[in-house]
């Protein structure tokens, strides 16, 4: 479960994973809990606030997955230390009810990012990482012009130790922003980090290399191109480099999803930069995002830049909760003006089970024959040849992917046309 609470539209706002399936396969199930409930917040005043609840798509057959939303009006004047009781009650497939409380805690700050009055609520670093970060010749630099907003990290200690005794795994997320035609962009730049021994052991971000790396993504032409579209537009960036501290691996969980990996493959397609990993001996990661994809652990790295242009890591659509987002926008032409209904349109440059670029569609499980019909002439007007193995209304065509043109603009490529 990750929770975030935003002063910006007075609410608590949370996402919880239930069910799941190994490789989203439908079968080999993981956890039990195909429905939620309720969600129950304790204001400040001891009443209780039931919470919206809202059921969200998921490429597992199998898996289920909610968001919940607890108004609460007080957080338009919050200051300082917070705590809010939570109730969360599932149930599961044998008809339990299972309930489980804890607290939301934190401190509130706002960070103005501009003279519009763009802000980010602040959630203050732990003493030991604020002293490590002051500490290191590197993360130093970052200092005179980004603040530190937050960081997501796990690690382990002794229970007789002070925190800073402790060594941890994670990622700081800095704002920033960048003079761009009279205008100032903010930016959100996640690098990773490892703490050892009352120092960062693992870290490679500098003020230079983030401002360059806003730089760069905001000369793409995708970015150019959003920017003369739309009036305020944030990005969000990430770096790392591979150094000879390497970062530990992750402690995976069985809910984890990207969180933590910081490892970004990019599959073998004829005509765009590839196949690597990021990143490499030769290369950092540099990848961005735009406004709502943020860094939410279960979303990943949207864009990445590779031999100076844009490629698309990971991109998906779903009508139902994005249209007239940024994300339909995006969205090739052809989907846009000539696509059926679909559920879900999504990319991948590396797909778990084609080891390569495929894009995916999908249609309601209930979509009637006419439906199906016209999806699947729809697919085949696409280069590659498109798989049903998982569900009849689920489409995979590997060897596809989405590039950039010169516009800016997502288009279809053909992976391998000699096929």
């Amino acid at each position: 479960m990750i929770i975030l609470a935003s002063q910006d539209s007075q609410a608590i706002e949370g996402f919880i994973e239930g069910r799941s399936s190994i490789g989203q396969m439908g079968r080999m199930l993981i956890g039990t809990f195909d429905a939620l409930s309720e969600v129950v917040l304790t204001r400040p005043d001891g009443s209780e606030t039931p919470c919206e609840t809202t059921s969200l798509p998921t490429d597992d057959p199998a898996g289920d997955a909610w968001e919940f939303t607890c108004s609460l009006p007080e957080l338009a004047m919050a200051q300082g230390f917070y705590r809010l009781p939570l109730r969360v009650t599932l149930g599961t497939t044998a008809g339990e009810q299972v309930s489980s409380e804890g607290a939301l805690v934190g401190s509130w700050e706002q960070l103005r990012l501009d003279e519009d009055s763009i802000a980010v609520e602040q959630r203050p670093l732990p003493q030991w990482l604020s002293d490590a970060i002051a500490a290191n010749e590197d993360s130093r630099t970052l200092l005179t012009a980004h603040r530190p907003v937050s960081a997501i990290y796990e690690g382990r200690m002794l229970p007789d130790a002070p925190p800073r005794a402790g060594s941890y795994r994670g990622e700081i997320v800095w704002a920033g922003w960048r003079e761009h035609d009279g205008h100032q962009i903010p930016y959100m730049v996640a690098s990773a980090f490892s703490y050892e021994a009352g120092e960062l052991w693992h870290w490679s971000l500098t003020a230079d290399k983030a401002t360059t790396l806003a730089d760069d993504v905001i000369a793409q032409p995708l970015t150019e191109r959003l920017l003369a579209e739309h009036d305020r537009l944030t990005l969000n960036l990430w770096y790392d480099e591979l150094l000879e501290r390497e970062l530990p691996k992750p402690t995976y969980l069985m809910n984890g999803g990207d969180f933590g990996a910081w490892e970004v493959g990019i599959g073998r397609c004829a005509g765009l930069p590839g196949p690597t990993t990021l990143p490499s001996s030769d290369e950092p990661l540099r990848a961005f995002g735009v406004n709502g994809d943020g860094f939410l652990p279960w979303l990943g790295v949207p864009f990445v830049l590779l031999e100076g242009q844009t490629v698309v890591k990971r991109f998906d659509f779903w009508p139902q909760y994005e249209s007239d987002t940024i994300s339909e926008n995006l969205l090739p032409t052809f989907f846009r003006d000539d696509a059926p209904p679909f559920e879900g349109i999504w990319q991948e440059s590396t797909d778990i089970f084609t080891e390569g670029p495929t894009i995916t569609v999908s249609l309601p499980d209930d979509a009637d024959p006419a439906q199906r019909v016209a999806a699947s002439d729809f697919v085949a007007q696409l280069p590659g040849r498109a798989s049903t193995e998982w569900g009849p209304t689920r489409w995979e065509i590997p060897a596809v992917t989405f590039a950039v043109d010169d516009q800016g603009y997502l288009v279809i490529h053909d992976c391998d046309p000699s096929d």
